[in-house]
């Protein structure tokens, strides 16, 4: 008779439970001995996952490649007008070593939308889904990355005071596109006429100010904790009893 200790342990040192812990963190679908031995029994495996965020995110769907087009038509649609280094295939350019994140930040939907990066940006995605660890995916990931660094010097080819004016306007104002709107409208038009690109609407009057969370204090926030309004929050604690609505104060003074 085994005592359930020595069943949990599986008996003999453990052996059972150490099997099961490397099951867990090996992945047998990448074996060619397990694939050899699935092929020999004509069983069928099930076949990986290859979908990404891109096939069932409402949000990601204008950015997904159009179907069964090739990359040729889909750049000669992209560039409006002539572009010297098409498919990007210029290694040592000015971003060879990487993209500052001020750019990034910037040209999120230049990145999102141009066609040599869908593809690879894909991939990066299946990879992991089917993997599970994005260590496994460096391969698709550094693909990715050097595309997005050749691809970066086509703002600055075209829209070169535009872009660096946009850029540095986020740079001075520490990302607040408050203060950055009408170098944000420059870019946009510039990028508009040498690129087939859309940018999403931006509210030209917004109700609130986005640099001070909506407050006509200047000074009432120092970190801004919850920046948004928080009555529907307060008005909570005040039903359940938990906040008295005259002696106590709710996310003041942080």
């Amino acid at each position: 008779s085994y005592s359930f200790c020595t069943l949990l342990r599986g008996g003999n040192g453990g052996r059972k439970m150490n099997k099961i812990g490397t099951d867990l963190y090996y992945d047998y679908r990448d074996d060619p001995t397990v694939n050899a031995q699935i092929k020999q029994q004509g069983v069928l495996p099930l076949s990986p996952l290859q979908f990404s965020d891109e096939d069932f995110n409402s949000i990601w769907a204008m950015y997904r490649p159009p179907y069964k087009v090739s990359m040729d038509d889909q750049l000669k649609k992209f560039y409006v007008t002539e572009m010297k280094d098409t498919k990007a295939e210029k290694a040592d350019g000015i971003f060879k070593g990487g993209i500052p994140f001020n750019i990034l930040h910037a040209m999120a939907e230049f990145w999102n939308q141009h066609p040599l990066l869908k593809p690879l940006r894909k991939e990066y995605e299946n990879c992991k889904v089917m993997k599970q660890n994005p260590e496994r995916c460096i391969e698709p990931a550094v693909k990715y990355a050097e595309m997005m660094n050749r691809v970066a010097e086509q703002p600055f080819t075209k829209c070169p005071k535009q872009t660096v004016g946009w850029v540095k306007c986020l740079d001075d104002n520490a990302r607040n596109y408050f203060f950055c709107r009408d170098l944000q409208v420059e870019w946009e038009s510039c990028m508009k006429t040498h690129f087939d690109i859309k940018f999403p609407p931006f509210p030209l009057h917004p109700r609130r100010t986005e640099w001070n969370a909506g407050q006509t204090d200047p000074y009432r926030m120092r970190w801004k904790v919850r920046g948004r309004d928080t009555f529907s929050d307060q008005n909570r604690q005040i039903g359940l009893g938990l906040v008295h609505p005259e002696t106590d104060f709710y996310a003041d003074n942080f």
